[in-house]
This record gives structure tokens, sequence and C-alpha cells, in this order.
């Protein structure tokens, strides 16, 4: 991602080797994840969608670049509020350049159990929509504070992403607009 400078990602980042150990310069961005910062604060439905939608953006210019690029680990620890409303993704590390699908290896399914993507916890086929799947957990989590999928082991929340059924959002939190509960 070098060179990127579309507000939202990652200005800066550098790597080289001294001495046969790897170093990695980054932007240093002061903000809190977004994990953080709703434990701390009782976030409105009016922030949680205005935080979603700027999630959106950035997630639009990442996957309608010349080389798409699909994050794969969309969560709120993934994500950094800056002063003055400012939101920017982080952690790359499992990103790949995408042309229209990438394919998974059949042996490990990529991401974060509770924000995995169906088509990730079957180690299927990902694209862009992998990306929007998991804004919709999160939006989901912030919203009624808690994840659709729990279970006792990462491979049972992946499995439930995959066949579970959830509670719909306006029976934990009735106050949520009905056009809201439907994305």
């Amino acid at each position: 991602l070098d060179g990127l400078d579309h507000k939202g990602l990652p200005k800066y980042t550098e790597s080289f080797e001294n001495e046969n150990v790897l170093i990695t310069v980054r932007e240093y961005i002061e903000g809190l994840p977004l994990d953080r910062y709703a434990q701390e604060n009782e976030l409105s439905v009016k922030e949680i969608t205005r935080i979603c939608a700027r999630i959106c953006d950035i997630l639009a210019y990442l996957h309608h670049r010349d080389e798409p690029i699909i994050h794969r680990d969309i969560k709120p620890q993934n994500i950094m509020l800056l002063p003055k409303g400012f939101v920017k993704i982080t952690d790359f590390g499992i990103a790949q350049v995408n042309d229209d699908t990438i394919s998974m290896l059949a042996d490990r399914a990529a991401g974060t159990a509770y924000y995995i993507s169906p088509e990730q916890a079957a180690c299927g086929d990902v694209d862009a929509r992998s990306d929007i799947y998991s804004l919709g957990v999160m939006m989901y989590e912030m919203l009624t504070g808690s994840q659709p999928y729990d279970g006792n082991t990462p491979q049972e929340i992946a499995i439930k992403h995959i066949t579970g059924d959830y509670i719909m959002p306006r029976k934990l939190r009735p106050d949520i607009p009905e056009e809201l509960e439907r994305i």
C-alpha cells in the first residue's frame, strides 16, 4: 500500500532490512480504535451511521481501484477514529489485491472469526462483498452491543456465519430505524 494517500488509508509504510532484521516504518495515527471508543462512549444511531458511512467511502476507494484491494479483516480494532471525525482503516496484513475474486487456500480461512464473511469461513472466493459483510457485522455490534454470532471456539463462530441464524437488531434495540436494520 506504499504511496496511498487517500484519506482513511495509511499514508506511509516503508520496509528495509538492517543487520538481517526487517524493519517496517508506518504512519503514526493519533486516535482511538473503534472498539475502545465504543467502550468509552455511548454511540448514537446517528454517530454509528456516520462512522459506517465513512468506512464505506474508504472501502469503495479500495474496491474500485485499478487493482482492487480486499482488506479481509474489517473489525473495530482495525478502524481508527481520529480527531475532527476522521476515520482510518488499518492493518492490511492479510489484504490482497483482487482482480475479480481471490481463491483462499483450502485449509485455512483468513480473518477474525467474529467478523469473518461466510465465504472466508468456508475458505472460498472473496471479493469486495466480504469486506461489506464484515462492516455489517461491526454495525450490528455497535447498534446492539452484541455479536450476531458467538461460540466457544473461533471455528464454531466461523461456522455460524455460514449456517447460523441471528437475532434481528430491533429485537435487541427497538429504537433502531427499520431502514438501518435492513442494512
